[in-house]
């Protein structure tokens, strides 16, 4: 999307500030005979590609590359990113309508605005491409925990799905790395009580023969993303089970940790959310809050 657009780059027209000898703008007559070393400060108009546009798509791909498994997709993403100048990242992401002559470039800009507001985006009947769609429940729940940690953490706080070595794997005469991928790996407290925690997000299997708790699988799991990561604390978190009408425990704003298992120096500890009203106003903020507050 983005290279299919470089003939068109995204531009607009914005003041700068700028210090020359050569008079290219406006400028304080005053300042002509007190010129600084770098020249003489002036104001010009700019076709530039320095815009808020153009700010968003490069943090968009700065923010995406680190997380993407393909090695020739995320050099692609860093490529973007230095193709385009150095801008900071927008304090408010904001839908915005670009300009007529940069009509081609809107669906790229929407994109990165998905991506900078936690990797997911909406259903848009307008936009679909086939008459029905197939949803993966767990995968929802995967979404729903990542965006939960975008909107309460800072993006350097967060890093998702990032490949971890394990070990090696012999198929024949071949030897290949053994790589695994934790869902989330969260750093909380301040810089001198910095601790880090691997996030895993699972939909279903702590209801086992009627009693709550961790399964040997998600264990196993779990250690082996200690041992990749180095990381020594890990959380399951899962969904709160709905038996019959539901109550206050069922929703939003609960959180309760409802097991923990120690092993080989490693903690476990597996959380239950509320999800019942996620919907309404306000719904997923108080989720989001719950959750941070589990960890």
């Amino acid at each position: 999307m983005y290279w299919r657009n470089q003939r068109r780059p995204l531009r607009t027209y914005r003041r700068l500030k700028m210090r020359e000898f050569a008079i290219e703008g406006d400028f304080d007559p005053e300042d002509l005979s007190h010129p600084a070393e770098e020249g003489f400060p002036q104001e010009v108009t700019s076709f530039t590609r320095l815009n808020p546009y153009n700010a968003v798509i490069r943090s968009a791909a700065l923010q995406l590359a680190p997380i993407v498994p393909d090695v020739e997709t995320r050099v692609r993403l860093e490529r973007l990113a230095q193709h385009l100048p150095y801008q900071p990242r927008p304090p408010r992401l904001h839908d915005r309508r670009l300009p007529s002559r940069s009509r081609s470039w809107q669906p790229t800009f929407d994109l990165s605005l998905d991506i900078l507001r936690g990797l997911g985006g909406a259903y848009d009947p307008k936009n679909a491409l086939a008459p029905g769609y197939i949803m993966q429940t767990w995968q929802v729940w995967e979404q729903l925990i990542s965006l939960s940690l975008r909107s309460v953490f800072s993006p350097k706080s967060v890093v998702l799905q990032a490949q971890h070595k394990l070990g090696t794997r012999r198929v024949g005469r071949a030897v290949k790395d053994l790589h695994v991928y934790p869902d989330a790996i969260v750093s909380v407290g301040t810089e001198g009580d910095l601790r880090k925690i691997i996030v895993d997000a699972k939909y279903k299997g702590h209801v086992e023969r009627g009693t709550t708790g961790i399964s040997n699988a998600d264990i196993y799991e779990a250690l082996a993303f200690s041992r990749a990561t180095g990381i020594s604390d890990a959380v399951l978190v899962y969904p709160r089970p709905v038996d019959g009408v539901p109550s206050a425990l069922d929703e939003v704003g609960h959180a309760k940790e409802f097991a923990r298992v120690v092993a080989d120096g490693v903690t476990l500890r597996a959380v239950e959310l509320g999800v019942c009203g996620i919907s309404r106003r306000g719904g997923l903020k108080r989720f989001s809050e719950a959750f941070a507050g589990a960890l």
